[in-house]
């Protein structure tokens, strides 16, 4: 079964709209100017895969579809005329912290300025709006230094709000959901030109990543950089949560803390590289998202049953491993089978070890991570009816088409690097919105 990101990693019905992020989606099945005037069948390439519904919370139900977009479909130039029309009206109703998010010598917007020009230098981006390059240095010849500075005063700034979003973040739909980037700055880049291309500080729609920045792609600097200054820009609307690479004992042993040396030198490096987790130390774990679909990084906790048990894990949080085995498990859960639960269960008895587990109702350990759970079906609906959710949304594991649903649909696995460690995977995105999820596979190449 391929599924896994890697061995133990622990050191030893086609829906008719695609939603702009620049604007409240319509609540009726319009479609959408921003894919441009192609009619929805060939937009989505294919069909979409329509599994079924779920009995939710409170009465609801949300339908899971699989789509496709493809980053070649731009708005087109009488739709970007009406797009910047609606900026222009944003910028009349924006308070005086509002009117800083669209000046270009905001720190933020400078950084995602120079991120953009280096996604096309570097990775091959195709941005939709050509531009004039400033007079300053681009990214790749700014004084190490001098960036070195822009970097660490944009963490600061970033931790400063990511303290108020807490350890538990309720959201509220229309929400796009992001699983693993890992350093993938082409993938990062292509999604803001398909889906927020005016720019972070217009977005009327809550996007959440899952975690996972940084390690195994090269640009981990530059994609977490990214994600905070859209932080900074809109903080109301974006949201970081924690992945299991978001520490340093893991960073070391794959590539950020490499990545950092190599671009800023050891001594500038070993500071960003300390601001860089002073940040993760304090990002959130988990999401609710319309007090019904939880959201973290590797799933369930195995020692805590209700939501609230989580809003008391400690912060920072800069040894999880010792401090809160909640977070630990949040961070590096699997979700399984009731087929490989079951042989893992038989194989843990033959080793004599059934025993010590025989109490945890609905979990194993997890011997492919080296650390952390097996979940299965009972411990997931022991989970949602403790805590009146319908369903579960992680990432943390690469499947091909980018997703996987698993237990009927109830939990959903999202991954959002392209051609993960060069392999040939493809991309995806979730869309919550009122009472339905869809699946958006990203073809970004």
């Amino acid at each position: 079964m391929s599924r896994k990101k890697g061995k133990s990693e622990k050191p030893a019905g086609i829906p008719t709209t695609t939603p702009s992020l620049d604007s409240t989606p319509s609540q009726t099945d319009t479609p959408s100017p921003r894919i441009g005037r192609q009619n929805t069948e060939n937009i989505y390439g294919g069909g979409v895969v329509n599994i079924g519904t779920g009995n939710i919370a409170k009465g609801k139900y949300i339908e899971k579809q699989i789509v496709k977009l493809h980053s070649e479909h731009m708005i087109n130039d009488d739709q970007e005329e009406k797009q910047d029309e609606k900026m222009q009206n944003l910028l009349k109703t924006s308070n005086s912290h509002g009117i800083s998010q669209f000046n270009p010598d905001f720190l933020p917007n400078r950084m995602i300025n120079w991120i953009r020009d280096f996604s096309v230098a570097a990775c091959g981006v195709k941005l939709k709006r050509k531009r004039t390059l400033p007079k300053e240095l681009t990214w790749t010849k700014t004084d190490r230094e001098k960036l070195s500075t822009t970097i660490i005063k944009l963490c600061q700034d970033a931790q400063h709000l990511l303290q108020k979003d807490g350890r538990v973040i309720k959201v509220n739909s229309p929400t796009y959901v992001f699983g693993d980037i890992h350093g993938n700055l082409h993938d990062l880049i292509t999604y803001e030109q398909i889906l927020w291309d005016k720019g972070p500080a217009c977005v009327r729609t809550s996007i959440l990543f899952l975690g996972d920045y940084v390690d195994r792609g090269e640009f981990g600097i530059e994609c977490i950089m990214y994600l905070l200054a859209c932080k900074v820009l809109n903080p109301d609307k974006f949201y970081l949560l924690r992945g299991n690479h978001e520490l340093r004992p893991i960073q070391t042993v794959f590539t950020f803390q490499k990545e950092c040396f190599e671009k800023f030198g050891k001594n500038i490096g070993q500071t960003i590289w300390e601001k860089c987790n002073e940040v993760f130390d304090i990002l959130p774990l988990c999401a609710v998202i319309d007090d019904s679909v939880f959201c973290a990084h590797g799933g369930i906790p195995t020692s805590a049953t209700k939501i609230e048990e989580l809003y008391n894990i400690p912060m920072p949080l800069n040894d999880p491993e010792n401090q809160s085995p909640a977070a630990w498990e949040i961070l590096w859960n699997d979700p399984v089978s009731a087929k490989e639960f079951s042989d893992y269960a038989e194989m843990i008895r033959l080793q004599g070890g059934s025993s010590a587990f025989s109490s945890l109702q609905g979990f194993l350990p997890n011997t492919k991570r080296g650390t952390a759970y097996y979940f299965n079906e009972d411990a997931v609906a022991n989970f949602l009816s403790a805590n009146n959710f319908s369903h579960i949304i992680r990432a943390h594991e690469m499947f091909p088409p980018g997703f996987q649903f698993h237990m009927g649909g109830k939990v959903i696995t999202v991954f959002s690097s392209s051609k993960y460690c060069n392999g040939n995977n493809e991309a995806a995105a979730i869309f919550v919105e009122q009472q339905r999820i869809r699946v958006f596979q990203i073809q970004t190449w």
